[in-house]
């Protein structure tokens, strides 16, 4: 899962025998959350084959493999497949959610009854089975998100074609209102004057719903380099009035390579 590699400065790979060696971050796609490592030396490993997630579907048993040594595999049950948003501009469209949850879900494997991969696990998240109703499990980011870009990953780094716009603002939802909760440092919307609590309330003068339809809005106004006009009610005013921002949207992958240098 790729916010474990995004910015580590030493990767090592360890086999279920001990052995360790040193990897290299070769790629990561935003999009999906994936990222590819490539390990300097030979592990006595045999590499699992890529199974069809799309087939995977509620109620049916899966197996997840961790880094834990107390818990390594363990079984779970898939009980929703659904759009998935996360604060960081994230969305994946059918991701997986299974329960009972397990604690070492970052890039857990998740495996069928035929042996093959179809998932990688991201997140511990208290609604696995249906928004807003409680019930413990993880979510496992799709393997299909994985082969169409794959080629372009190990070629490029990361993925081809055009990407979305990115405003540098991590929003929650609540009663189907998105507030901000915080601002990238110097990102597009640092710069444009967004703050942390802030209330969004359109897109390029649409109305918004939910995140899922913020994110939608958002990614459909263009290119990175783009003008995005966000309606807003901002939480510094003593009085209500709402306002509208230009945010020059940027590219996450040129900003995430900037602050590394830095």
């Amino acid at each position: 899962i790729g916010y474990l590699i995004l910015e580590a400065n030493i990767i090592n790979v360890i086999d279920h025998e001990g052995n360790k060696t040193q990897a290299e971050n070769v790629a990561y796609d935003h999009d999906s959350g994936l990222g590819l490592i490539r390990a300097s030396g030979k592990l006595n490993v045999k590499p699992l084959r890529l199974g069809d997630s799309s087939k995977l579907f509620v109620n049916e048993n899966v197996i997840i493999l961790t880094r834990s040594n107390h818990n390594p595999v363990g079984g779970a049950q898939v009980v929703s497949r659904r759009v998935f948003t996360g604060y960081w501009e994230y969305m994946i469209e059918n991701a997986i959610f299974t329960t009972p949850p397990h604690n070492f879900h970052s890039g857990a494997g998740l495996v069928g009854a035929d042996g093959k991969l179809l998932g990688v696990g991201s997140l511990l998240v208290n609604d696995a089975a249906t928004p807003n109703v409680f019930l413990p499990g993880n979510m496992f980011v799709p393997i299909d998100e994985l082969k169409p870009i794959l080629a372009d990953l190990l070629r490029y780094g990361r993925r081809a074609g055009p990407r979305r716009p990115w405003i540098g603002a991590h929003t929650y939802e609540e009663n189907g209102r998105i507030f901000v909760s915080r601002i990238s440092k110097n990102g597009p919307a640092d710069k444009a004057g967004l703050t942390a609590g802030d209330l969004i309330l359109g897109v390029n003068g649409s109305l918004i719903q939910n995140q899922e339809d913020f994110y939608r809005k958002l990614w459909h106004s263009g290119k990175p380099g783009k003008i995005i006009k966000l309606k807003i009610l901002p939480k510094r005013m003593n009085k209500i009035k709402i306002q509208e921002l230009n945010i020059l949207s940027g590219d996450r992958s040129e900003w995430l390579k900037l602050k590394r240098d830095y």
